[in-house]
């Protein structure tokens, strides 16, 4: 599981894009989006037995019959089985490719502005540390 606890979500894109949806489909296509997000690859597996526990956590309604009317639908509109066999969301994966560069980028920044505070670390005691001049 990846360590990212929230992703960007451009309220009008997404409901531009969901207006033919109902109600219950758009939760199911945003808790889809989320398990892609959280997962390291950004993709959801192409296993529907995992995808239905997985979505189940969040809509106990979801039997077979409801699942298999929604999901299929939504991965074929939304995503692409990608030849790893696992679908990936086109937006989903250009928004992780940002997020995961501005946080390398602000990582370098935080190491090269705190980094050379470890050069004491090493000093057990404070009277040991040079005086100032």
């Amino acid at each position: 599981m990846s360590t990212r606890p929230w992703m960007p979500l451009y309220i009008n894109d997404f409901r531009a894009d969901t207006l033919d949806l109902s109600a219950s489909e758009i939760g199911v296509y945003a808790v889809m989006l989320m398990l892609a997000w959280q997962r390291e690859d950004a993709a959801i597996p192409n296993d529907m037995a995992w995808l239905k526990r997985s979505l189940k956590s969040c809509f106990a309604t979801l039997h077979g019959h409801e699942f298999n009317r929604i999901v299929p639908k939504l991965l074929a509109r939304y995503f692409q089985l990608g030849a790893d066999n696992k679908w990936r969301n086109k937006r989903l994966t250009k928004e992780r490719q940002k997020t995961d560069k501005l946080s390398a980028k602000q990582k370098q920044n935080a190491d090269k502005r705190w980094g050379n505070l470890n050069e004491n670390k090493d000093i057990v005691d404070a009277s040991a540390m040079p005086s100032q001049s």
